[in-house]
């Protein structure tokens, strides 16, 4: 009797010990400090995405003003192919502002983000 309860209870202890190692590695705990500034670069980001996509949106319908703006208007050619170069150097300059965000992101060690 005594040593089916001594069995008992290590059987019982082992398995709830089991399950504590099983409940540690599925809930990682995250230093709070980490977690803000990985959203703050995660949000950073995201920005600089949208910007990205709207220049990108610009860019097309300056190509387009480009294509259909009469050849007389000399003036208005110039000024929409000033605007185009800025508008590729803006983009030129997001997308490296996007690669240094996600190296940031990888070197500070963000938990479970997915670029």
């Amino acid at each position: 009797m005594i040593t089916s309860c001594v069995i008992h209870s290590l059987l019982i202890s082992n398995a709830a010990a089991y399950t504590s190692a099983q409940n540690i590695q599925e809930a990682i705990i995250t230093d709070p400090s980490i977690s803000r500034r990985c959203e703050s670069l995660v949000g950073n980001r995201k920005k600089k995405i949208k910007h990205r996509q709207r220049l990108t949106y610009l860019s097309q319908r300056n190509k387009k003003l480009l294509k259909i703006a009469p050849k007389e208007k000399i003036s208005i050619k110039k000024v929409l192919k000033e605007n185009q170069e800025s508008i590729l150097k803006e983009m030129r300059l997001t997308n490296l502002k996007i690669q240094d965000i996600e190296e940031n992101i990888i070197r500070r060690g963000c938990p479970g983000i997915s670029l």
